[in-house]
């Protein structure tokens, strides 16, 4: 093991001298406005901001709704002690009363911002927690909940909504999405615990190319994590989905589901154990599924209206998934059953798992081995930012997330080595 973790020393030095990697310099620091010390109100500070200034708020109740229009931090002194309570009352659509219209308690209209440290109450007021109506922006170390909607809401549909971080928050109790991203694209969903909303995290409106990983989302009442509406080319990966939609009479109940026109999503290295359908899809097509485990499922793979068959396994030797109900035998122990799991005709794992999968730290492309290709993904975007180009969101390793840097390389260099099993 020594000798494994020298020689991914060895390599990773020799791959930096390759690539020429350079290190920027750090900016000096913006300015840092107090709240209530300065200002007695988180907008007033945020109105007599300069861009790139930090807000800090002590410990205390603060009244939303408020709305962030240029690049600042927003920095809570502790999530369990500095409280954003929605402000809303219901206000109707003023051509149809009869029609709600919601409101933000945070609105993030700008570029750039970063908020984290906070706990927002929606106070069941009927609209949204967060709002990300712009780009690069992080949300992170917060909890969400009481929301009357959706906890966070990357809203896309008439912005360009690309290249955020949303992570290490919690996100509970909210009557519709724990996370809602709508036309937003290229987003890292990460870290978040996500539980007793209606639905987990759920992607619609041609929101593609977005990554949601290592999250914990469990007892949601319908959808763990949903892929809506010609929402495609998706990374659902290293998620613990769990206990989502076993109350639920909707049909489509289900710890992932794939609906209409949603199409070459990547679904890998996932445990969906104990929801009322591990995986559904309606109306949806070629997913590339394989390395989950399918444990314990009231029901583990339910296919209703299919435009294209999935890929369900990554060939010989890498395998496919791990089905708790699999009867077959594994003669010559190869770690893969000898016959199929079956779900119909044109869906099949030719390869299924004998054990249930377990992720390796550092194996970036997923192969089952940690070696030289990981460690030449992650030098060759060195210094690369979420929202970025080049930006891939699988080479963020270890904190802190959303750039590249010498941290990524040490922790796939400490596996270098390791396989599955």
């Amino acid at each position: 093991m020594w000798k494994r973790g020298v020689s991914g020393v060895i390599v990773v030095i020799l791959v930096l001298g390759i690539f020429g990697l350079t290190f920027e310099i750090q900016p000096a620091k913006a300015n840092t406005i107090t709240v209530p010390d300065d200002y007695a109100t988180i907008q007033e500070a945020i109105n007599n901001a300069n861009e790139g200034d930090t807000i800090y708020a002590r410990a205390g109740v603060y009244y939303g709704d408020f709305v962030v229009n240029q690049r600042l931090s927003l920095v809570g002194e502790n999530k369990e002690t500095t409280i954003i309570v929605s402000n809303s009352t219901v206000i109707h659509d003023p051509n149809d009363p009869t029609v709600f219209v919601g409101r933000d308690t945070v609105s993030i209209k700008a570029d750039g911002v970063s908020i984290s440290g906070f706990a927002v109450n929606g106070n069941g007021t009927y609209g949204w927690g967060i709002t990300i109506r712009g780009s690069n922006c992080v949300v992170k170390d917060n909890e969400v909940f009481g929301i009357d909607g959706e906890g966070i809401f990357l809203d896309g549909r008439a912005n360009n909504v690309e290249g955020n971080l949303v992570i290490n928050n919690t996100l509970r109790d909210n009557k519709g999405c724990g996370l809602l991203a709508w036309g937003a694209n290229k987003n890292c969903i990460r870290s978040n615990t996500v539980f007793e909303d209606y639905f987990g995290i759920y992607l619609y409106g041609e929101s593609n190319e977005n990554m949601i990983a290592h999250n914990d989302i469990h007892n949601n009442t319908d959808i763990g994590v949903g892929i809506i509406w010609h929402s495609n080319n998706n990374s659902i990966i290293d998620n613990n989905i769990s206990g989502n939609g076993q109350h639920s009479n909707e049909s489509y109940a289900s710890g992932i589901c794939s609906q209409t026109y949603s199409q070459s999503n990547h679904i890998i290295n996932n445990e969906l154990s104990s929801n009322k359908r591990g995986y559904c899809e309606y109306y949806s097509a070629g997913q590339i599924i394989y390395h989950n485990s399918f444990i314990n499922n009231s029901q583990q793979f339910v296919i209703d209206s299919q435009l294209r068959p999935n890929t369900l396994d990554n060939g010989y030797p890498s395998g496919g998934n791990y089905w708790s109900d699999y009867t077959g035998l594994d003669a010559n122990s190869d770690g893969i059953g000898d016959t199929s799991y079956t779900i119909d005709a044109s869906n099949q794992d030719r390869y299924p798992l004998m054990i249930p999968w377990k992720p390796l730290q550092g194996d970036i492309n997923y192969d089952g081995a940690v070696d030289i290709l990981d460690i030449v993904a992650i030098t060759s975007i060195y210094g690369c930012k979420a929202g970025e180009l080049k930006w891939n969101p699988q080479t963020d390793l270890a904190p802190p997330y959303g750039k590249i840097d010498i941290l990524d390389m040490v922790t796939c260099t400490t596996h270098y080595g390791q396989k599955y099993p």
